[in-house]
Parts: structure tokens; C-alpha cells; sequence
């Protein structure tokens, strides 16, 4: 067994990963630009004074922090309360579990000086304070700091890093003991609030000194030889006194010291996991590999079409019965090749909990009291319920097992080694965030060693699922997406990697219990190492795999990291202080800013907020806040402390030694996020589905959809569908789904992807009609912020853009639609608040489409449609997941031999296409003979031949063309041609010869007529001929915040010849006004209004964000 690999600290600081940060104030800099490190902490210290200052004004208690804060208005703070989350969010430390970075120390104690000694957690929850009567609890500063926790420490205890020679104020930990616990926390004593913070640059922000560069870590002197090893740190765990938290804290115990001897693991397997066979796959039977074949081309069949096949295959060739193999005896030699087989456990049959763990032992379910084990036929007691986990390693080791695999395996270092080449040339400038190796919690973690080249990033994505849409059939799946392969194959069915299926129809009572031997298998591979065979290099390396994500929804996501869910009082998934308001008499509690009129709810009558995107609270905050709640003595103490804090429980991932600190790793969900709960909220007003009082419903003169059948809003209702349906055909194919008449299929299972066109895309321009203006001004502001945000590839500049523009929309939302109303507190989602957390995610995590729920979604969908055994679907579902995993892993190790998208095979070109290079492809139909150009088009050759040098004055263009119907753009979308487009009728068209083209400063639209290749001078040139759209409407452009791009059609009228490489993306032009239409009509109308609408995710807005941008310039 290789050994665990040691880790040492590095210098913060260090050249290239964190030169400098994103800051968005506009107090020092001007907003939205790239800043030395040292300079952004003491513009991060003025972001987080006026923010925690307006935030202390509104709960009542400005005495406390003006006396520490400076001369900080509530204007101000409000007015930079847009623009403050970023920097405090894209610069929170990432830490290692056990201990955070030095910035983020620094940031603990800046914003600790900043509240005047009290804790911004008991400010929001002071509404808590006349019910703690009966206990008290005794904060100590310990000045003896614990030295570095080794890799694998308790990472919730907040343990201090090394000496810094230059702090005269050594950093403080809090230990909270139980002997006399109340709920309340006394002011902490001993601490002076004016202390520098060493490295913060404090003194400049008083003084206007010269930033001091900050203290290096000194090297630890050489020992001499004989030198004992010194004593390892004591740690401080938690120790829960409630049981149901006790098993908790057993569970993640468990985990940290996880090891691959102790897992469970016969010893066969184990062996083979630990000792991977060091030369590639080869079949060499044909008639293994026929019957391989032959059970991939049957994979979604039955086993009988398998039989079936064989069989007529015997028929033809009766001496070969003994060489083609039986179905049982493929799937045992496909299990062989591959290495993946599952490890069972036992599980009730109920599906309460898992028999794992310190649950190992039972004999019976504690919560519906059923027996594990029935007898069989034999007498012999046999476990009642099984399921299956995959282990993670044997597929991990199969990528790298083939060349290509291992070459593919090596992106995410590749990259980040680019990424920190670029930095160190722009002087530590981002300029675009394209992946996780732009993420500063990544390139943190390379810094301090604990990622590495062979080490292997993952994501952890779980789900429920219902299998059957009238009856109860849910279950949990999860899956891994592996970061070390380009986002180009990473998300792929052939890529993913299934964890397991979590049985049904009952909803788990213990989710640990299910994900423990899951997370224990990974935490042993962290610890010990997991050997595997390179093949390019033909060596054998040791991988500490790295979880980077756990993704979830919202109702998994709190069974995930352990808060209170959306409805608490703190109900942030990111955990930051926004305090909740509830109706009078309500449990839940609503993300509202805006105190409403006439508003004493005890608790939650703390004056405005100014903004959602509240800083968020540093790794040290939540774990003292969770050894509270973990130490709590009684279970009214519990519960206050609960409301308080917003922790239910220890997270199970805590107990893993090599993941982002928690709860930065559990990241936002655009997906959810984007595409059904801001959807859904929004036409939940608009047609006026959401509870309210019938009295004041009579009021909403937002519900422009509202009424039943024969109503004046349900008319428009009908009428909008129809809209939607009829801009189908003007939707490229690459849009995916095209979204059905939303006035009948909203309640039919409207898709996500449909939501997103219709939301993102359709209803901008469609609504501007029928929503009163200042509804649909605060609309296309949100739906603007949302587009930016979206983008596999995000602009740092476009960050502070959408961080802006999202905020604004929140509080808009609130100021136009509840209108300080109590009764209308509901309206104010939590989707709402997480949307002014969008922004300022990515620089910490990158673009938020890259760990999106996308992929489980897809997931899912794919088991769902491989089941076969409609009797016992769940036994099923399980079988189809390992089946899954082996065939995927063959195809990695043989990727020439089956059908794999690792191999060059797959990337080949249809017949008759030529390979333009950088990812352009020219593809048929092509002309069969070339031939002279009308006038018109003459004329555009003519233009592009005279600015390239070819023509001179008074020269026309004469040759002949030969044209050419499609081609296939970087982004692997295909441009077509009306000169094919338009001999298919509409409603049998998915338009897609829109193309947006780079015009100088501005990008263009133009309609592709045809492509062709010419001679210009010696080189021999790809070219399109395009009709450019008109202008857009600037007005409309502006009110809409570069939603809403119109645009007349001009037809032959401009006519321009365009360099291919010049097209960036296929978009959409969809009438605004659809007009009846005849076999005469044509597709496009000229002197028609179209707008613009580009695939979501693509690099979507630029063109009407950068055009808005040029015209407030002029």
C-alpha cells in the first residue's frame, strides 16, 4: 500500500495564483478591476464596515459597531451595498478542512474588529435573547495556539496556523465549554479592537501609509539528527451531546480515518485496487469480442434480444455454440475486463437507513422497527434489502489505463498551468473565468500543495428521482464528474461515472447512513493513495483524489451540508447572515429586505437590508456556530440555537480529509436556480397563482394573465402560447428543445431547457406589450443579470455587470410587487435572495455552469430509460448503473475497439467535408458545379476583394463560385444557408443561417446566403455571403438593459461578402409580430422587426451588452 502522501504549508502570496483579486467598490478604485492582493483587503475592510454598519443599523444596534467602524452613512453603505458581495465573496478562503488561508484569518479578524466586539450572528439573532434565561455560556480565549493540523485533522475545530514573527497580535480562538451553557453569547473580553491586523493593511487605511508587503513564513530550521518528532496538536473535538448528533459526529469520526484495509474490501479486490495490471487492454479472442459487441449493439434491450440474436447467429454458424458467449457469461467477462464490481450492503426494506457505519451491527431498522434479515429456504439468514456502491476507484485507474484516456486526464493540470502562466504575464489578472482552474478555491488549493499534477478533481452530484410519473417511486441517484477531462467530454454519458442508486419508493429517514460507504471508499483512497498506471508515461503514480463540489437542489442540498433548508431563519444555502422575516403566526421565513408597513413580528422587525448579497461569513464563523449547535445541552437549546445559526447538524462531508473547507463546498445551483425557480416565480405573479388574499388580489396589476376561461387574462394567457409556438421554426436546432405553448403545457412537464429559451430569450420582447412598464423594466434587468451569469465563459467585467444588475432587480422586485406589504412576504422566494449571490460566486468557484445540476439531470433521465424490469425497478436501476460503469470503462481502456469519443475515429469528418482548421469544418450539400453571381452578390465580392488588395479601382469581381450549404463552428454548432433553408416550409424548418459575426468593435448579425471558397492572392479563402441585419433599436436596447436587441430584416439590400472565421455563433432572429402566413410568404420579410435571441450558455448578451455599451459612450 503506497503511503499517505505528506503535505507542506507554502507561503501565501505566492507569484501568479493570487497576485491580485477582483474588487468591485467604488470608493478607492473605481469598481469592477483587477487589484493587488494586499490593496483589495483594505477595500475589502471599507466593503464589509459600510455593509455590516447599514446591516447593524437596521436591526438596532449602530452604537455598538460606530464606535468601531468609523463615520459610515447609511447611503453610502447602500449605495455600495450592490457591488460589496463580490469582493467579499470571490475572495473567501478556501482553507484545507482543518485550517484556512491567511487571508482568510485576516478577513475573521478585520470584520470581528469591525463589529465592535460582537458577533454579526448575534446581532441578527438577538430576537432570541429573552428566552435565555436557564443557561450561560463561558467564552474563553485560548492564547496558547495549537500548532498545523496534519492533512486528515478535525476540520471542525478551527485550529490556528503557523507563527507569523510580524503579529504582535497572535490570532485568537474561541473554545466554548458546556459546564454552564446558556444560548447567549457574552461580549468577548481581552480582545483590542483597534489591533492592526498583520498583513491587512490596517495601518494604511488609517494613516495613509504605503501598504506594508506582508510577512513570510519563515522555513522551519533543520532538526538535528536523533531530533524526537514533536508531539502531534491535541485536538478539540466536538462532542455532541444529543444523540441524534452523536451519531452524526460517529459517522464523520469514521471517515477521517478511513483507510482502505479497513473498508470492507474482500481481499481479491483489494489486491487488484491496490496493484493496477501495468499494460493496456487487449482482446485478443474474436469471439469474445463478438459476443462484447453484440451485448453493446443490445445494451437497451432485454436480455432475451440478446438470446435472440445469439441464437439466430448459431443457426447460421452451429459449430461455433461453444465460442459465442451466453448473456451470464458476458456480463461476468465484461465485469472481468473492466475490474468494476459493486460492494453490497444491507439496507432496510423500508429504505429507512442503511446498515453502515455504527450502524453496522443492528439487527433491526430503530425507526420502523423491521428485521434485517429474513431465512431462506435453507434456514439461513439472508439481509431483506441490498444495495449497491461503485467503487470509485477501479474507474478512476481505467481512464489512464489507455493512451488516449490518460492523455485526456491531463487537461485540468495542463490548464492550470496555463492559467498560472497567464497570470503571471497580466501581472495576476483574470480576464475570462472558463473553468475551474480559473476558480480562486482551486488555484488556493494548488498553492498549498494539497492538489496535485496525478491527483484527481471531482464533483459529487446527488438527486431524487421519480421513476414512475403516477405512482410513488422516488429515489436518490448520485454520480461523479471528473474535473481532469475538458468540459468538451467531461459532461458526456461515456464520462460519467455512476455512484449508486439509493432504493425507493420511500423517502431515506438517514442519508448518511446510504452515503457512508460511498464517502468512506473516497476518504480511504484520500488517505492512502490509489495507485494507478499511466499509459503514455509507463509509470505507475499515486492519485489523492480531491472532492471539489457536492451539488444538490435545494430540499437535497440541506441533507447535504447539514442547514436548515430554504424555510429557517437563516436560510442561505451559501450561509450568510441574511435574517429571515415570517408572517404573523407562520413557521417559515421569507429572504425579505424591506421591512413592511405596520410590521412587529417579534424576531424579524429589523429595518431594511441593503442588499442580498451580504458578505459571507468566513470557515472559523461556521464552525464555532457548529460546535455551538453540536454542544447544545438540551433540545430547546438546540432549537434556539438552530433559528440562530441555521445549522441542523455536522455535514457527513466534514469528515472527508481533501475537499474545500466547509460550506464553500457546496457551491450555488444555476441550474435549479435559473431555470425553474425564478421562472416559476415570476409566472406564479403574472397569472396570479400565488396564494394571497382574494380582496388584495384584486389589486395586482401584475397578474396580466390571470382569470379563468373567456377572462380578458386568460385570453392574453391563450394568445401568448400561441406566440411562443409560433417562434419554434426561428429557433436553431442547437437550442435544444423548443418550448411548447406554455398556456397548456406549463403543468405537462414544461422542461427545464424550455423555460430557460422561453424565460431568457421569448418573453423580453413578447411581455413589453401586455406587463406595465415598470414590471417589465425590473424583468429584462433580471433576465439581463441572468444571461451574463449563465456563460460557459464569463468576462470579469460582465461579473460586476450582472452582480449589479441582479441586486437591483431583488430590491426592485420587492419595492414593485410587495410593496412593504406584510400579507405579500411570501412572494420574496429564497431563489430571489440566492440570485444576488450569482455573480460573486464565480471568481471564488468559476463559471456556475460548469458545476450545475445539468449533468444529474441528464443522468437521471438516461437510468430512467434504461430500466427493463418494470416489477422491481429499483434492483433494476441498480444493475443498469453497474452495467453503466463497466461498459464505460471498457470503452476508456479500448477506445479504438469500441465506439468512444477518446478515440480519433470519433472526431472524423463526414464524406466530403474539409477541415478548415481551429475547429471550422466546411459540410455538404455542395453545388455540383460552380457558377457566375447575379449583380448584387458580385457587388459584395467585389467589396471584399477591393479591402483585401486583390482589386483595384474599377475592377469588379467574374469568377465563379461553387457553393456550399453548412459549417461547423468551434463551438460545434452548425451554421446552414438560406440556399438550402429555404426549399423546406417553416413549419418543418429549425432555423439556424443567423450567424453572429465579429464587425470591428461591434459583433453583427447576418443572414447566411451561402459558403463558399475564392482565391485571394495566393491563399485560397473560406467565405460566406451574408445579409447584414439592420441596427438595433437603441431605445428599446437601452430600456431593457441589452435584453431586448430588435432589428429590421434588409435583405438584398445589404448583401456582404465575410471571412468564415469571422462567425462566433449560430442565434436566432424571431419575429416580433407573427403575421399570417401563406406558401407564399417568405421565411424572413423584409423591413420586418425580429429580435435577437442566442443559446443560453454560449458567450450570451455580448452582442446587445457590448452594442449598449458603444451607444452610452457616443
Amino acid at each position: 500500500m503506497p503511503p499517505a502522501r505528506t503535505e507542506k504549508p507554502t507561503k501565501r502570496g505566492a507569484p501568479g495564483t493570487g497576485a491580485k483579486k477582483l474588487c468591485s467598490c467604488t470608493a478607492h478604485c473605481g469598481g469592477g478591476k483587477m487589484i493587488p492582493r494586499s490593496t483589495w483587503y483594505t477595500h475589502a475592510k471599507f466593503r464589509a464596515k459600510t455593509v455590516l454598519l447599514t446591516v447593524a443599523e437596521a436591526l438596532g444596534y449602530t452604537g455598538a459597531l460606530k464606535q468601531g467602524s468609523g463615520e459610515a452613512s447609511g447611503s453610502a453603505a447602500r449605495a455600495s451595498a450592490t457591488g460589496a458581495g463580490l469582493a467579499c465573496g470571490s475572495g473567501s478562503g478556501s482553507g484545507s478542512g482543518s485550517r484556512s488561508s491567511g487571508a482568510s484569518r485576516m478577513r475573521a479578524e478585520e470584520a470581528h474588529a469591525l463589529r465592535g466586539g460582537r458577533d454579526i450572528d448575534g446581532i441578527v439573532g438577538r430576537e432570541m435573547q429573552d428566552e435565555q434565561n436557564d443557561m450561560e455560556i463561558d467564552q474563553r480565549v485560548d492564547d496558547a495556539r495549537s500548532p498545523e493540523p496534519n492533512r486528515g485533522s478535525d476540520i471542525l475545530v478551527g485550529n490556528a496556523p503557523p507563527d507569523i514573527p510580524d503579529n504582535p497580535f497572535p490570532p485568537r480562538r474561541f473554545r466554548v465549554t458546556v459546564e454552564e451553557v446558556v444560548d447567549e453569547d457574552d461580549d468577548e473580553g481581552g480582545e483590542d479592537d483597534d489591533a492592526p491586523d498583520p498583513g491587512s493593511d490596517f495601518d494604511r487605511e488609517r494613516n495613509e501609509q504605503a501598504p506594508r508587503e506582508p510577512s513570510a513564513t519563515p522555513e522551519p530550521p533543520e532538526l538535528p539528527p536523533g531530533t524526537p518528532e514533536p508531539e502531534p496538536a491535541v485536538d478539540n473535538p466536538i462532542k455532541p451531546v444529543l444523540k441524534d448528533l452523536q451519531l452524526n459526529m460517529e459517522f464523520i469520526e469514521l471517515l477521517k480515518t478511513a483507510s482502505l484495509a479497513d473498508s470492507g474490501l474482500d481481499p481479491d479486490t483489494l489486491h487488484r485496487l491496490l496493484n493496477p495490471p501495468q499494460y493496456p487492454l487487449e482482446i485478443d479472442d474474436p469471439d469474445v469480442l463478438y459476443s462484447i459487441d453484440l451485448f453493446f449493439a443490445t445494451l437497451n434491450a432485454s436480455e432475451e434480444t440478446y438470446e435472440d440474436a445469439r441464437q439466430a447467429y448459431l443457426r447460421r454458424h452451429p459449430h461455433d455454440k461453444d465460442k459465442i458467449l451466453s448473456y451470464h457469461n458476458v456480463r461476468r467477462k465484461i465485469e472481468e475486463l473492466s475490474g468494476i464490481v459493486p460492494h453490497i450492503e444491507h439496507q432496510c426494506i423500508r429504505s429507512c437507513m442503511a446498515y453502515t457505519g455504527p450502524l453496522k451491527l443492528l439487527r433491526e431498522c430503530p425507526h420502523c422497527k423491521t428485521p434485517r434479515y429474513k431465512l431462506s429456504t435453507t434456514g439461513k439468514e439472508v439481509p431483506r434489502q441490498e444495495f449497491f456502491t461503485i467503487l470509485l476507484g477501479f474507474q478512476l485507474n481505467a481512464l489512464r489505463r489507455s493512451k488516449e484516456g490518460a492523455t485526456a486526464s491531463r487537461y485540468l493540470w495542463e490548464a492550470t498551468k496555463r492559467t498560472l502562466a497567464e497570470l503571471g504575464i497580466s501581472d495576476g489578472v483574470i480576464q475570462v473565468f472558463e473553468d475551474l482552474c480559473h476558480s480562486e478555491e482551486y488555484l488556493e488549493a494548488v498553492e498549498d500543495k494539497r492538489i496535485g499534477p496525478h491527483d484527481s478533481v471531482l464533483q459529487l452530484s446527488i438527486d431524487g428521482a421519480q421513476l414512475y410519473e403516477k405512482k410513488q417511486s422516488d429515489c436518490w441517484i448520485y454520480i461523479w464528474v471528473l474535473y481532469t477531462l475538458d468540459p468538451k467530454t467531461r459532461y458526456k454519458k461515456a464520462h460519467i461515472l455512476p455512484g449508486g442508486i439509493i432504493r425507493g419508493p420511500e423517502k431515506p429517514k438517514n442519508l448518511e447512513s446510504f452515503l457512508f460507504p460511498r464517502l468512506y471508499h473516497l476518504s480511504a483512497l484520500m488517505n492512502d493513495g490509489l495507485p494507478f498506471w499511466d499509459a503514455v508515461d509507463n509509470k505507475v503514480y499515486v492519485d489523492h483524489p480531491f472532492l471539489a463540489w457536492v451539488t444538490a437542489d435545494g430540499p437535497a442540498m440541506a441533507q447535504m451540508n447539514g442547514l436548515v433548508g430554504h424555510h429557517g431563519a437563516r436560510a442561505c444555502r451559501l450561509w450568510c447572515p441574511m435574517p429571515g422575516r415570517r408572517k404573523e403566526g407562520c413557521p417559515h421565513y421569507y429572504p425579505v429586505l424591506l421591512k413592511p408597513n405596520g410590521y412587529t413580528v417579534d424576531g424579524c422587525d429589523h429595518g431594511d437590508i441593503p442588499s442580498h448579497a451580504l458578505p459571507r461569513p468566513e470557515v472559523e464563523e461556521y464552525q464555532d456556530a457548529l460546535r455551538k449547535v453540536c454542544e447544545s445541552r438540551t433540545n430547546a437549546e438546540y432549537e434556539r440555537n438552530r433559528k440562530k445559526y441555521g445549522i441542523v447538524k455536522p455535514s457527513l462531508f466534514s469528515g472527508l480529509p481533501r475537499i474545500f473547507a466547509l460550506p464553500h463546498c457546496f457551491p450555488l445551483d444555476i441550474m435549479h436556480l435559473g431555470a425553474l425557480n425564478i421562472p416559476d416565480l415570476y409566472l406564479s405573479l403574472w397569472r396570479g397563482t400565488m396564494d394571497g388574499n382574494p380582496d388584495d388580489k384584486k389589486t395586482w396589476d401584475f397578474a396580466i394573465f390571470a382569470g379563468k376561461t373567456g377572462s380578458q387574462g386568460a385570453d392574453r394567457w391563450k394568445f401568448h402560447g400561441e406566440e411562443v409556438v409560433h417562434s419554434n421554426p426561428f429557433l436553431p436546432g442547437s437550442f435544444d428543445r423548443p418550448p411548447r405553448n406554455i398556456a397548456e403545457k406549463i403543468s405537462s412537464g414544461y422542461k427545464a431547457w424550455e423555460f430557460l429559451t422561453y424565460f431568457y430569450n421569448l418573453s423580453p420582447a413578447y411581455l413589453r406589450h401586455v406587463l406595465p412598464r415598470k414590471y417589465w423594466l425590473q424583468h429584462c434587468k433580471s433576465v439581463s443579470g441572468f444571461l451574463l451569469v449563465h456563460g460557459w465563459s464569463v468576462r470579469a467585467e460582465d461579473i460586476q455587470q450582472a452582480h449589479v444588475l441582479l441586486n437591483e432587480a431583488a430590491i426592485e422586485f420587492e419595492e414593485i410587487y410587495c410593496q412593504r406589504q406584510a400579507d405579500r412576504l411570501h412572494f420574496v422566494r429564497p431563489c430571489l435572495h440566492t440570485s444576488g449571490h450569482a455573480a460573486e460566486e464565480i471568481p471564488r468557484s468559476g463559471p456556475l455552469s460548469t458545476n450545475s445540476q445539468w449533468v444529474i439531470e441528464r443522468a437521471i433521465g438516461d437510468f430512467g430509460g434504461e430500466i427493463r424490469q418494470h416489477s422491481n425497478p429499483y434492483a433494476n436501476l441498480s444493475q443498469r448503473a453497474v452495467i453503466r460503469s463497466q461498459i464505460n470503462a471498457l470503452r476508456a481502456m479500448l477506445p479504438n475497439v469500441f465506439k468512444s469519443d477518446l478515440s480519433n475515429a470519433h472526431n472524423k469528418l463526414p464524406r466530403g467535408s474539409i477541415n478548415l482548421g481551429d475547429g471550422y469544418a466546411l459540410l455538404r450539400a455542395r453545388a455540383r458545379t460552380a457558377y457566375h453571381v447575379p449583380p448584387a452578390e458580385a457587388a459584395a465580392f467585389t467589396s471584399f476583394l477591393t479591402e483585401e488588395g486583390v482589386l483595384g479601382p474599377g475592377e469588379t469581381f467574374t469568377d465563379k463560385v461553387r457553393k456550399w450549404a453548412r459549417v461547423r463552428l468551434p463551438n460545434t454548432q452548425i451554421a446552414r444557408s438560406a440556399w438550402k433553408e429555404t426549399l423546406k416550409p417553416l413549419n418543418k424548418l429549425r432555423m439556424s443561417r443567423n450567424v453572429k459575426f465579429r464587425d470591428g468593435q461591434i459583433p453583427s448579425i447576418g443572414e447566411v446566403q451561402y459558403f463558399c471558397q475564392i482565391d485571394v492572392g495566393e491563399d485560397t479563402r473560406t467565405v460566406a455571403l451574408v445579409s447584414v441585419w439592420g441596427p438595433p433599436d437603441a431605445a428599446l436596447l437601452q430600456d431593457s438593459y441589452g435584453a431586448v436587441y430588435m432589428s429590421k430584416y434588409q435583405g438584398d439590400a445589404a448583401l456582404r461578402v465575410i471571412d468564415m472565421t469571422a462567425i462566433t455563433s449560430v442565434v436566432a432572429m424571431v419575429p416580433d409580430v407573427h403575421r399570417p402566413r401563406t406558401d407564399a410568404t417568405p421565411q424572413l420579410i423584409v423591413d420586418d422587426e425580429y429580435f435577437l435571441a442566442e443559446r443560453v450558455g454560449l458567450d450570451v448578451m455580448r452582442l446587445g451588452r457590448d452594442t449598449l455599451e458603444v451607444l452610452t459612450e457616443e
